[in-house]
């Protein structure tokens, strides 16, 4: 199933921004040196990292294996 990507700049209005082609079962979000990623547990053991300082233009970073740690 598509992620569904949530732009909650403002909490007291989120709406939904785009959504990501990826299955997905768990999720991080980091906000680091100035921009937001999120990492999405899929099921096939990789975890594909988004840039998600845009909500409404993610950008795909890459993927980590199942045993790597996040910095």
């Amino acid at each position: 199933y598509p992620v569904d990507v949530v732009d909650v700049t403002d909490p007291a209005a989120p709406h939904l921004a785009t959504n990501i082609a990826e299955e997905a079962h768990t999720l991080a979000v980091e906000s680091r040196s100035g921009k937001v990623y999120a990492y999405f547990g899929n099921y096939n053991s990789r975890c594909p990292v988004y840039d998600v300082t845009d909500p409404t233009q993610p950008a795909k970073l890459g993927s980590l294996g199942v045993n790597a740690t996040l910095m």
